[in-house]
């Protein structure tokens, strides 16, 4: 504007203004005795510049247009382009401020930005996939400070998105942001980083080789969104001090949480963790917490979490075929209530419980004793069939051929046979023998190996026999295994011992 910006009537200082020149175009010429200074015009909308009068000698113009003197567009429309054209000379100028916000519009921009401190990056974007603003390029960050991230779409075909660094304390929290990578990391902690570096992704959503690499004194923090990981490397690796807190998000990818040191720390409450591999693997004795999630791995492995570790977990919705937990990790269950108490009906508390195996046998929640469950002891045979115990003195059975019986059994011999002892009887096991066939030497009893049988004061000899003599004959013998010796404690007729 000619005259140093300085509009002036004849009374006043100065010579009369018979022209005014724009910043951009040729000089605006009076028309009769006026010039018209617009705000609004064609190219703007309304009400976006306003003049006005601000009394005698003064003429105030009003740009309500910008939140920010931060504008990027590479357009050079006048009325539509923005302060700076690419992002990085908004980041820079707005640094050399002291930071602020920078709103970029509608458009791909291929920069490798270095990122501020106090300087955050705002998205102006619509729905539609022409009005998103996507920054193709490898970012780096080492300030000590925050930043904060909304709305903008990352995206890198080599390196990775993000690599931060440096001393100090970083803090760079990305909202609605779109992660990809189709070559490395999303985010990667630079190694043995001097200060502390924590990233929060709120509403975000990733689509990378891998997520992120956490080095000593790191945080990343996942809250909702969706991720998925394509890389055959460990999703989510995180190393000594560092730990990750996910929350109400969906992450996918191979194996999917790798604990690479003692004192890594990873938590995940309400997610769905859908993995090829384990979804938590132990190459060092860090810890996981892992609580109302759905796990989901058909690892061949079978086992959803591998290695050597600390699982603490509650409330888990295992829907792949590996559903176990290495012997190698130690599990705690987290205390939550309500859980299962014995009492009375009236007073104990109603909750969920675990099962012994070894005691109890579950199907699709209904639960029913094990057959291994009961024990007969000496002289008792338990059978189990169709959720019935069935339990019997002794099993008596015909034998119309030589065998050896078992213990804890009762025969009748229907025909001339001769029965073994059992092999390995347990101290206590019954034997019943009852000869019901005519005649003497229808039933002989044979000693297995070296037992020995006792009738009164009379003892066969090792391995020796017992021999009826008469039809209805029958003999009761218990086993005492410190002495390998079976004792008659009941006999009818009379026996032959040899």
């Amino acid at each position: 504007m000619s005259q140093s910006g300085i509009l002036s009537d004849q009374t006043g200082p100065g010579a009369d203004v018979e022209t005014l020149t724009p910043d951009v175009g040729a000089a605006v010429t009076p028309v009769s005795g006026d010039i018209d200074v617009k705000g609004a015009i064609a190219t703007l909308p309304a009400d976006s510049i306003i003049t006005h009068n601000l009394g005698a000698g003064q003429l105030g113009i009003e740009n309500r247009r910008w939140f920010s003197p931060y504008v990027v567009d590479p357009s050079a429309v006048v009325g539509s382009r923005g302060t700076y054209t690419t992002v990085q000379a908004a980041i820079t100028a707005a640094s050399g401020a002291g930071g602020g916000v920078v709103f970029i519009r509608p458009g791909t921009y291929t920069e490798n930005l270095t990122l501020a401190v106090n300087v955050g990056l705002v998205a102006i974007a619509g729905g539609a996939e022409s009005s998103i603003v996507k920054i193709d390029g490898n970012h780096t960050f080492s300030g000590n400070g925050t930043a904060h991230y909304l709305n903008v779409y990352f995206s890198a075909t080599t390196g990775n998105n993000f690599t931060i660094s440096g001393a100090g304390t970083k803090n760079l929290y990305f909202r609605d942001c779109y992660l990809e990578n189709t070559a490395a990391n999303a985010i990667m902690f630079s190694s043995n980083p001097a200060g502390t570096a924590n990233v929060y992704l709120s509403s975000c959503r990733t689509a990378a080789q891998v997520m992120a690499v956490l080095t000593a004194n790191t945080y990343f923090e996942i809250e909702g969104g969706i991720h998925v990981l394509s890389g055959t490397n460990d999703s989510l690796s995180i190393n000594n001090g560092s730990s990750i807190y996910a929350q109400g998000a969906k992450i996918q990818g191979s194996t999917l949480i790798s604990i690479d040191h003692a004192t890594a720390i990873a938590s995940a409450i309400s997610c769905f963790l859908q993995a090829t591999g384990a979804v938590v693997d132990f190459t060092a004795a860090g810890t996981a917490r892992l609580h109302e999630c759905r796990i989901e791995t058909n690892d061949a492995g079978g086992n959803f979490s591998t290695g050597t570790g600390t699982l603490v977990y509650a409330d888990l919705a295992l829907t792949g075929t590996a559903v176990g937990i290495a012997g190698t990790i130690t599990q705690t269950v987290s205390v939550w209530k309500p859980f299962c108490t014995s009492g009375t009906t009236g007073t104990a508390v109603r909750g969920t419980a675990a099962f012994n195996a070894d005691d109890f046998n579950v199907s699709n929640g209904f639960v029913s004793l094990a057959p291994a469950l009961i024990d007969g002891g000496p002289g008792i045979t338990v059978g189990f069939a169709s959720g019935n115990y069935t339990i019997n003195s002794v099993v008596f059975t015909d034998q119309a051929a030589n065998t050896a019986v078992l213990s804890d059994s009762g025969s009748y011999s229907t025909a001339s046979v001769t029965l073994t002892t059992p092999t390995a009887p347990e101290n206590g096991d019954e034997l019943i023998f009852i000869a019901t066939t005519a005649g003497a030497g229808t039933l002989v009893v044979r000693l297995d190996g070296a037992q020995v049988a006792h009738l009164g004061s009379v003892a066969t000899s090792a391995g020796g026999t017992l021999t009826n003599t008469a039809i209805g004959d029958s003999l009761v013998l218990r086993y005492q295994s410190s002495t390998n010796d079976w004792w008659t404690t009941s006999s009818i007729g009379i026996w032959v011992l040899a």
